[in-house]
C-alpha cells in the first residue's frame, strides 16, 4: 500500500482493518475480562498524572493553564498553521493535490466532532475527578483560572477524536516527513492536559477517540475522496488562474 493510493481508489481492506480494530477497542471496554483491566489502567493513569500536580507549583500551573478553555484556541491555531504551511510552502505536490489533502483533513476532523457530539450525547460516564479520591483540583491549586477538570459525560474524549483523526491524516496524506514528528507530538500534547486535570479517563482517549477515529478515517483513505475533491476544485482553480 503506497501513499499515492490513499484517497484515490476504493479500498475495502482499509475499511475492514479499521472497523475490526474499532470494534475490538469498543468491546475491550465492555467485555468483562478486558473491562476490568481498563478499570485498573484508568485508575493507575489518573493517580499517575493527577497525583503529580502537587509535586511543584510550576508543574500545577503548567497543566492548569493548558486546561483552560482558551488553550483550545492555541491548539486550533496550531492545526491551522500546519495545514497552511503545507499548502503554501510545500512544493513536493502540485497545488490541486495539496488542496485536496488539506480539505480532506478539515472535513474528516469535522465529521469526527459531529459523531462524537451527537452519537454520545446521552452517554453518561463520570470523569475520574468525580469518581476517585484523592483528587487534586487545578482550580484550587492555581489561582485565577477556570480549568476543565470534570465531566459527567467524559466518553469519548473530544480532544482524542480530533487530534487522532487530524494527526493520522496529516501523516498519511500530507506526505511530509517533518510533519510526522509534529503531528505525533501534537496528538500526545493535546490529550495530556485533560488526563492531568482529571476530566477524562485514559480509555476515553484511547478507546473513545481511537474507535471513532478508526470509523472516520477510512472515508478519506479508502475511497476516491481526494479524487472527488480535485474534480470539484479543478474548474474553480482554473477560473481563478484565468483571472490572475
Amino acid at each position: 500500500m503506497t501513499k499515492t493510493q490513499l484517497g484515490y481508489a476504493w479500498r475495502p481492506d482499509i475499511f475492514l482493518y479499521c472497523y475490526l480494530t474499532a470494534a475490538a477497542l469498543a468491546l475491550s471496554l465492555i467485555w468483562t475480562p478486558t473491562s476490568d483491566i481498563w478499570v485498573r489502567v484508568d485508575e493507575m493513569a489518573f493517580y499517575l498524572f493527577n497525583g503529580s500536580l502537587n509535586a511543584d507549583p510550576f508543574w500545577a500551573k503548567l497543566w492548569g493553564y493548558l486546561n483552560v478553555h482558551e488553550a483550545n484556541y492555541g491548539a486550533g491555531a496550531f492545526m491551522v498553521l500546519i495545514l497552511g504551511w503545507y499548502f503554501l510552502f510545500t512544493k513536493d505536490e502540485i497545488l490541486i493535490k495539496r488542496l485536496s489533502a488539506v480539505t480532506a483533513v478539515v472535513l474528516m476532523v469535522g465529521l469526527g466532532v459531529v459523531v462524537a457530539k451527537t452519537g454520545f450525547r446521552d452517554f453518561e460516564r463520570y470523569s475520574p475527578s468525580l469518581t476517585l479520591t484523592p483528587f487534586l483540583d487545578l482550580n484550587v491549586l492555581v489561582d485565577g483560572i477556570r480549568a476543565k477538570t470534570q465531566s459527567r459525560s467524559s466518553f469519548p474524549g473530544d480532544h482524542g477524536v480530533t487530534t487522532i483523526i487530524y494527526s493520522t491524516l496529516v501523516i498519511l496524506l500530507l506526505k511530509s516527513r517533518s510533519l510526522v514528528v509534529l503531528a505525533t507530538l501534537f496528538a500526545l500534547a493535546n490529550n495530556l492536559p485533560r488526563l492531568f486535570g482529571g476530566a477524562h479517563w485514559l480509555s476515553d482517549v484511547i478507546v473513545g477517540g481511537g474507535a471513532i477515529s478508526l470509523a472516520v478515517v477510512p472515508f478519506a483513505l479508502g475511497t476516491p475522496f481526494l479524487k472527488f475533491i480535485e474534480m470539484f476544485a479543478e474548474p474553480i482553480l482554473q477560473r481563478i488562474k484565468a483571472r490572475l
